[in-house]
């Protein structure tokens, strides 16, 4: 009966004394395996692909494993990784990955060594105040190949510690690499940190989308309201201001599209709009900018 077993969870309860020690290998024929708080030793990882050759999805989260690990798996379509300890490098060798979920380490490197062309990458690097000063630029440099971050929605989820990045700005001029999307939900309180904060997020990429996340009151609406306006061109004034004659790619940013997961009144203008959503709400909201330059 094991072995044509498809989908296998595996949750220790920490109350019932030691965890009971886990045998997967009777397993055969799992498509879904997924695992929390689990050791996981880097041979298991290795022989991965061989244990379970019809494994399609894997799920590790708050595992204890090294520093270093290479995932693999020739049937892999989706994995799910999220890891709260000082993960180092993570490798990923699967030729038909489709969709990978990361939340873990914002210093980690991330290198596919083989994956699908239709890749959807999602990231949510964590940072712990602690740590200080953290750069998203990094983060997006330390993920090989490049042409991977063309798949990329990166969730920058986080209140602590907003202040002390944005003022821990390096301007560059040049262009840095394109994602597919950047996803907020908090932005600082101070509104006069808001021309910092959008330097700092847009020091590190280029996106395509950026997604603005609405489910509680977290002084998210202001923010939102600013970057409207600043990339329509409504804040021509304020933009020299701050910059003086220093211009930073993003000056040029338009937006091309904005987009609700709600229903809005055409007549109504994008302000009005905003600040008649409710929150909290039991499932987020969002608005959306498409962009070009």
């Amino acid at each position: 009966m094991l072995q044509i077993l498809r989908t296998y969870s595996y949750v220790p309860f920490p109350y019932f004394g030691s965890p009971i020690k886990l045998n997967l290998d009777s397993f055969t024929r799992l498509r879904c395996l997924r695992l929390w708080n689990t050791d996981v030793t880097d041979k298991w990882l290795l022989d991965l692909s061989h244990k379970f050759p019809f494994l399609e999805h894997l799920e590790l989260c708050c595992c204890s494993m090294s520093e270093r690990i290479t995932i693999s798996g020739a049937q892999l379509m989706i994995l799910e990784f999220t890891n709260d300890s000082d993960l180092k490098e993570v490798n990923i060798d699967a030729p038909n990955l489709l969709s990978f979920d990361y939340c873990g380490d914002h210093r980690a490197i991330i290198s596919f060594l083989t994956s699908s062309d239709h890749l959807v990458f999602n990231a949510s690097p964590v940072h712990e105040f602690t740590h200080g000063y953290y750069s998203l630029r990094e983060f997006i440099q330390n993920i090989k190949p490049q042409k991977v971050l063309a798949s990329l929605s990166l969730s920058v989820y986080h209140s602590n510690g907003i202040e002390q990045n944005c003022l821990s700005i390096q301007q560059v001029s040049s262009i840095p690499p394109s994602i597919k999307c950047l996803e907020l939900d908090s932005s600082p309180r101070n509104e006069t940190l808001y021309f910092r904060y959008m330097d700092w997020l847009l020091f590190c990429c280029c996106p395509k989308t950026i997604s603005f996340v609405f489910q509680y009151e977290c002084g998210l609406k202001p923010f939102t309201v600013f970057i409207y306006e600043l990339l329509m061109g409504r804040k021509k004034q304020e933009l020299f201001d701050y910059f003086g004659d220093t211009k930073c790619w993003w000056h040029d940013l338009k937006i091309v599209k904005v987009t609700y997961s709600f229903n809005v009144d055409e007549n109504v203008d994008f302000k009005t709009t905003l600040n008649a959503l409710l929150l909290p709400t039991d499932d987020p909201e969002s608005v959306s900018f498409s962009l070009e330059l």
